[in-house]
């Protein structure tokens, strides 16, 4: 579960709207993490997400520096293939970055 406060992320504001998580609970690509439900309580909103054990491929670029290669053309092709994904259905992600970019266990796949 993620748990996002008022104050920046605010219910009133454009940065999340409503529809946006009902548009996302009905994504299905293997490299785009799955909403299953999303509750406001007063001024915060609770996400119930997949769960990404990785972490964000920032702290592998902070922590290990350069990533190989081959493991950076992986990611790609994994990024690349969902944002494609997304924009078939005419959504556009707004705020592509590494620290929302999210690994599975392994660290293998975004």
């Amino acid at each position: 579960m993620m748990r996002v406060k008022g104050g920046h992320y605010e219910k009133n504001r454009i940065a999340w709207p409503g529809r946006t998580f009902e548009v996302m609970r009905y994504l299905d690509h293997p490299h785009i993490a799955k909403l299953f439900e999303h509750i406001d309580i007063d001024d915060d909103r609770h996400l119930f997400m997949e769960f990404c054990s990785g972490g964000e491929l920032l702290s592998i670029v902070t922590d290990v520096g350069a990533i190989p290669v081959p493991q950076a053309r992986a990611y790609f092709r994994q990024i690349v293939s969902a944002v494609d994904y997304i924009h078939r259905l005419g959504i556009v992600h707004r705020d592509l970055k590494l620290e929302n970019v999210l690994l599975d266990e392994s660290k293998q796949n975004v």
